[in-house]
């Protein structure tokens, strides 16, 4: 089994692919068969690429045989240079069967450059996180005679994001918070609809990574409102026509307000559109269903959703059941109808 703390990028080397290119490798064309010897040209590139790349390096043929392999690939595997050549690299890197989704049998069979991320655990049970890459290298025929496989520890990279994004979602719950904090009735909405979102998203199948972001544009949905009166916000009564078109304004606000943020780019874009209908016939700019994100269509139907059976300073909270009703009546007008069917999932789930 591969020690993947023993993976240590020295020195750091940007992205594999493009460095493989930039050396030469992948342009590499062989004159013989796989079987036969390599040209000096290619035994020069396989040297270059073990000397100056980071990470643990091996050279597999098709059938995941270990053909060469670096020093770092030495050392990690717990294998001398001898016993390991022969062996299957899932032997080594895997648990002893072919993994699921191999990015060897894919850049075998694309041709191309393929990389992906590993979770392994180390004795003491602590997360170890490594970039694999894996290199095609052509015969003149075009055909791939072998792949080179890197594998980059990236777990300080990883452990920094995570840091990063907690603290931004820190700074986003405040900014939430103080919001909230403009119009007592609304005091709890924007959590109740991230809560209600991600449980939409759950059941539509979100990665865990793009529900982080439906979490961030949930969370943040009535950040325009920032620019809205307090006396509007908390009027009693039902609101003009020149009040509810101040009150429209802050998806655009939303949007204007983050849109600078490269982390929160789409997060943006979900929010400006939040109050789109799937007709069209939404506000700010009318987009329409093809125009929207899934994100958006989302906020949209957990923002109505939560409103109506929350207490308001003009009316009452409606009760779940009379709540579904009015967002299933809005299907395929005011709402995305996959995710009014994943709503009725959510809610029936809870």
């Amino acid at each position: 089994m591969l020690k993947l703390d023993n993976i240590r990028q020295n020195p750091p080397g940007g992205d594999v692919a493009h460095s493989l290119r930039r050396e030469g490798v992948e342009a590499i064309k062989l004159k013989k068969t796989d079987e036969q010897p390599e040209t000096p040209a290619a035994c020069q590139a396989t040297q270059e690429l073990f000397t100056h790349m980071p990470g643990a390096i091996t050279k597999l043929t098709k059938d995941y045989t270990i053909i060469d392999a670096n020093e770092l690939m030495i050392k990690a595997s717990g294998f001398r240079y001898q016993d390991l050549i022969g062996k299957k690299c899932y032997e080594i890197l895997g648990d002893g069967e072919i993994c699921r989704d191999c990015l060897v049998q894919q850049a075998f069979t694309s041709g191309r450059p393929e990389s992906g991320a590993r979770l392994k655990y180390d004795k003491a049970g602590q997360p170890i996180y490594g970039k694999q890459t894996v290199i095609p290298v052509k015969d003149r025929q075009g055909n791939v005679g072998y792949v080179f496989e890197i594998i980059t520890d990236i777990t300080q990279e990883v452990s920094l994001e995570r840091e990063n994004l907690q603290i931004l979602m820190d700074i986003v719950t405040s900014m939430a918070h103080l919001i909230e904090s403009r119009d007592p009735s609304t005091r709890t909405h924007s959590t109740n609809v991230q809560h209600i979102a991600v449980s939409i998203g759950e059941i539509l199948g979100l990665s865990d990574d793009e529900l982080k972001e439906l979490s961030f544009a949930a969370i943040l949905h009535d950040i325009g409102k920032i620019g809205v009166p307090e006396s509007i916000l908390n009027k009693p009564g039902r609101l003009t026509e020149a009040e509810f078109s101040v009150i429209r304004r802050h998806p655009q606000i939303g949007y204007d307000t983050l849109k600078h943020i490269c982390r929160l780019k789409n997060v943006s874009e979900a929010i400006r559109d939040h109050h789109e209908h799937y007709d069209g016939q939404g506000y700010p700019n009318g987009r329409k269903s093809g125009e929207l994100s899934l994100n958006a269509r989302i906020l949209a139907v957990a923002d109505v959703f939560e409103a109506l059976t929350s207490d308001r300073v003009y009316r009452k909270a409606m009760s779940i059941e009379q709540a579904l009703g009015i967002i299933r009546a809005g299907s395929r007008r005011q709402f995305d109808p996959i995710v009014v069917d994943a709503l009725l999932a959510a809610v029936d789930k809870e």
